[in-house]
């Protein structure tokens, strides 16, 4: 389970790894990271890139190998054999 949630004065460390003050905790199972403001952007911004990429599987050009897509695939754009998660500018979303 994945939480991002405010700091808890009883419960959080008080500092996060850049030794701000914390203003939310990232709790991923049993693992919490103390962010402060300036780490909770810059945590918004890249999952906001990650959603906005578009990975070889998701893309109109791509071709799962017969395999499976653990064995990667082919790019008919790029004409070119490919890994699932990579990237190009000219990937466009399914």
């Amino acid at each position: 389970m994945i939480e991002l949630r405010p700091y808890d004065y009883y419960e959080d460390e008080q500092y996060d790894n850049c030794g701000n003050l914390t203003d939310a905790v990232l709790k991923i199972d049993r693992i919490t990271v103390p962010l402060c403001n300036e780490c909770v952007q810059r945590l918004i911004e890249d999952v906001t890139v990650f959603k906005e990429t578009t990975f070889c599987k998701d893309c109109i050009y791509w071709e799962c190998s017969s395999s499976g897509m653990s064995y990667g695939g082919r790019c008919k754009h790029r004409d070119r054999d490919t890994g699932h998660m990579e990237t190009c500018k000219v990937g466009v979303k399914k």
